[in-house]
């Protein structure tokens, strides 16, 4: 019934769904409450893995670029200058030196961040698109209770978990391909043609992957919205979603710079700060407020992206069975 409701809506552009999210993020308050409630855990889980995971980050930083850093004292000041000497390009011993380092931590942290992060953030998304799709098809009166309880009592857990799990798989294969251009292009940096080949291949591989990401986040709202799991929610987002990619690549690509932008700034912030604990851990809770605030966000947009594309995809379906009604009765007066 609600998505016969909201199929009834205009159909809307980018800044349409912009809008449309906004409105839906900010106007109940009930879902404000819902978004901190199902965010907690997962802000929690996001400032730990920050203040453990990011001291490796900048030990690979350290590797990559050599510094130097001098303590000066001046007029009762200290002041840290770090000199970078540029990337470390000595080939396969710059390999082998990231290895012995922090490779080893980054396969201990990595499965356990994906593995715990994700699932909470799974969590938050089955609640908040449930939710926000009540909300979206005129129903402001739902109670918080019903906000909490129905999307894991109605909806489940296992079908956006099957779905997750292969959007998991699907976003792994393409950023390990990402990761073999860009070290590609690092050691090859003395030969241009090189460079500028894994270059293309790189710009290539990461629109496609904005694009791919938005249908696989449509991909998930499908299962939580509908009985379906696994690739099919993923045919799915990909079929009705065909003439609105480009729009999808934007509202994807929006998140995308959202965390890149987020997260390197964060990783400089610690860089120009170590030593200064209430500092980091300010910024730390900051970044992670601000992961939450996108995972909700996102979770709204691709419920709001979804019925958007339905609509169109059942006017186009419906258009083409009136062309061939017209078509077969043209041919039996013939």
């Amino acid at each position: 019934m609600e998505s016969q409701k909201i199929l009834t809506k205009e159909k809307l552009g980018f800044y349409g769904i912009i809008k449309e999210v906004l409105s839906i993020s900010t106007t109940n308050w009930k879902f404000i409450i819902l978004s901190f409630l199902t965010c907690f855990p997962l802000f929690s889980s996001l400032l730990l893995f920050q203040l453990l995971f990011t001291q490796d980050v900048l030990e690979t930083l350290l590797i990559i670029y050599p510094t130097d850093t001098q303590t000066i004292h001046d007029g009762g000041f200290t002041i840290r200058s770090i000199t970078i000497y540029g990337p470390y390009s000595n080939g396969f011993p710059f390999i082998r030196r990231l290895f012995a380092n922090v490779y080893h931590k980054f396969l201990f942290y990595g499965p356990l961040y994906m593995l715990s992060v994700h699932l909470l953030s799974l969590l938050n998304t089955i609640a908040i698109v449930h939710s926000s799709s009540a909300i979206y098809a005129g129903d402001q009166n739902i109670s918080l209770n019903k906000m909490l309880n129905e999307p894991f009592t109605k909806v489940g857990f296992f079908r956006p978990l099957v779905t997750s799990i292969y959007v998991l798989l699907l976003n792994t294969v393409v950023v390990i391909g990402l990761l073999c251009f860009a070290t590609n292009i690092y050691l090859s940096t003395s030969f241009v043609f090189c460079a500028f080949f894994f270059g293309l291949l790189f710009k290539a591989l990461i629109t496609k992957f904005i694009e791919w990401s938005a249908i696989w986040n449509t991909g998930v709202v499908i299962s939580v919205l509908q009985e379906q799991h696994g690739y099919i929610p993923i045919g799915v987002a990909a079929l009705i979603s065909r003439g609105c990619r480009l729009r999808g690549s934007l509202l994807m690509l929006v998140f995308f710079m959202w965390r890149l932008v987020l997260r390197s700034y964060f990783v400089y912030l610690w860089w120009q700060n170590q030593g200064n604990g209430p500092f980091l851990v300010v910024i730390s809770i900051i970044t992670a407020f601000s992961l939450c605030l996108e995972n909700v966000l996102k979770g709204v947009t691709f419920m709001v992206y979804f019925y958007d594309c339905k609509k169109r995809f059942m006017e186009k379906k419906i258009d083409l069975e009136n062309d061939r009604e017209v078509a077969t009765k043209d041919v039996a007066i013939v």
